[in-house]
């Protein structure tokens, strides 16, 4: 079965103001998943604890069972503390375009007939390396919700729309940090950049859902 042209889009939004002007909005990155140039790797990072850091566990277990492990065997317990990560590597070219024909938007206002310092959409390749950079190097990426961050002034976690993980999709978008952005430009290939982000599934604690677990009881 074909792939929804939904689907095939990925789109990276992050929460901020990059340049101080007082206003908090989105910064929007739209890539195609059909261009050959775009990969997405999935990976779980286990937070299993082995025998050796579990030992009073199973010495505990082993009390209230009255069971003892044979020799050699390993004891693994499964915490809860692994990390869910999708890592994409992509080009970024100028103007860009989704499968609708509509232009791809780099930044917070997607208007293709004005560059700013935080929206480089339709422009070229060198300006949207750049504006991607200014947006994550000026904001604070966490799960911090505004009312716990204070002065650090978070914009709170940053979203990842792909696949079905979208709003069309049987999966919410991601609730994400980012882990060690990098983009390449190169006067070899100067219509395009290369670039590279791991996001990291995490929880948004100025969600409803996620914040629950925050509230005090009987509030």
């Amino acid at each position: 079965m074909e792939l929804e042209d939904y689907e095939k889009l990925v789109e990276l939004r992050v929460t901020g103001d990059p340049d101080g002007s007082g206003s908090t909005r989105d910064g929007v990155f739209q890539m195609v998943a059909g261009s050959p140039a775009l990969e997405l790797q999935q990976s779980i990072r286990t937070g299993t604890i082995a025998s050796g850091s579990a030992q009073l566990f199973t010495t505990f277990y082993n009390e209230i069972t009255g069971q003892e492990g044979g020799l050699n065997e390993e004891v693994v317990i499964d915490p809860g503390t692994g990390q869910h990560t999708v890592t994409f590597s992509f080009s970024a070219w100028e103007g860009g375009t989704d499968f609708q024909g509509n232009t791809l938007q780099w930044g917070d206002t997607g208007n293709a007939s004005t560059l700013t310092k935080t929206d480089a959409t339709g422009e070229h390749a060198q300006r949207k390396l750049q504006c991607l950079f200014y947006w994550l190097k000026n904001s604070r990426i966490d799960s911090l919700p505004e009312d716990l961050a204070g002065p650090l002034a978070s914009g709170g976690v940053a979203t990842l729309s792909w696949g079905q993980h979208s709003s069309q999709g049987v999966y919410d978008p991601m609730d994400v940090v980012l882990e060690e952005p990098s983009g390449t430009y190169t006067g070899e290939e100067p219509t395009q950049f290369t670039g590279s982000i791991t996001a990291i599934s995490v929880a948004d604690l100025g969600s409803d859902s996620d914040a629950e677990a925050r509230t005090p009881r009987g509030t």
